[in-house]
């Protein structure tokens, strides 16, 4: 799945008067679902050509990120131990 860095557009911030300036980083919501489909869902809102605004849980991408560092960092002790 592919990180993203973005910008929400004027418009959208001023909707929602929470969402600051700057970039922001996610996950494309398409793509996560694929692997962690009971993470995403819709926010209830919509974009102006009428397709659902999608919803991401990030967090099962941090304890797997984790995992994969601890296997990556036992791969290459055992590697430099050789």
């Amino acid at each position: 799945m592919r990180l993203v860095s973005f910008e929400y557009t004027d418009e959208y911030q001023h909707t929602y008067a929470g969402v600051g300036d700057g970039r922001y980083l996610n996950v494309i919501a398409q793509e996560f679902a694929e692997v962690f489909s009971g993470h995403v869902r819709s926010s209830g809102e919509h974009l102006p050509d009428g397709s659902t605004i999608l919803q991401v849980e990030t967090y099962p991408l941090t304890i797997y990120s984790a995992a994969a560092i601890q296997e990556l960092r036992h791969q290459t002790d055992k590697r430099l131990a050789q």
